[in-house]
């Protein structure tokens, strides 16, 4: 808290706060739960960047009443590819993003990373569309790929199992602009 109350008068001058992310900070929801406590009764904005994946029950009572923001990505919508490329289901994503729009009185932001040949898909980003669409969501943030962890990677000795040199173009950007409003 010292260090972040460091940037207090920052925050208050320019609206911004704390965000919690990760890794996953739902990860460590007990620890998370008490920061964002703390922060609130210092009057600080806050916020999380979550993929989802968290068991919502303790979600809403530990972390839910003392957020101001969430960021919600949605990565894949087909579940066969969310395992292949996370390693997992991703149905209790796509069965918490309801719930928390029902039960949030606090803006949820759904972001959609653009991954070239992953997630930049015609299939996916017309499916994530629907799926807003059908729970009444009328903006989301499309985050264009960027291919600055690779570096990280090569720090850590870790090879890189996936391969996508540079940044995205702005065609490649309108591509997927185009699949996802088309979509809604």
């Amino acid at each position: 808290m010292y260090r972040l109350l460091q940037d207090k008068p920052f925050f208050a001058s320019t609206g911004g706060g704390v965000t919690l992310s990760g890794g996953e900070a739902t990860l460590q929801m007990d620890f998370a739960s008490k920061l964002l406590q703390a922060l609130k009764r210092e009057g600080v904005h806050t916020a999380i960047e979550t993929s989802g994946f968290f068991d919502y029950p303790h979600f809403k009572d530990k972390m839910l009443p003392w957020l101001d923001l969430i960021y919600y990505d949605i990565k894949l919508i087909d579940d066969e590819a969310s395992k292949k490329y996370c390693g997992q289901s991703n149905q209790r994503i796509l069965d918490n993003f309801p719930r928390l729009l029902a039960d949030a009185n606090i803006p949820v932001i759904p972001r959609i990373p653009l991954i070239p040949g992953i997630t930049a898909t015609k299939e996916n980003l017309q499916g994530i569309a629907a799926f807003l669409d059908k729970h009444g969501v009328k903006s989301c943030a499309l985050m264009p790929y960027n291919p600055l962890w690779s570096d990280k990677l090569q720090k850590l000795g870790l090879p890189a199992r996936y391969q996508h040199k540079g940044f995205m173009t702005p065609a490649e950007q309108k591509t997927c602009i185009d699949y996802f409003t088309k979509s809604i």
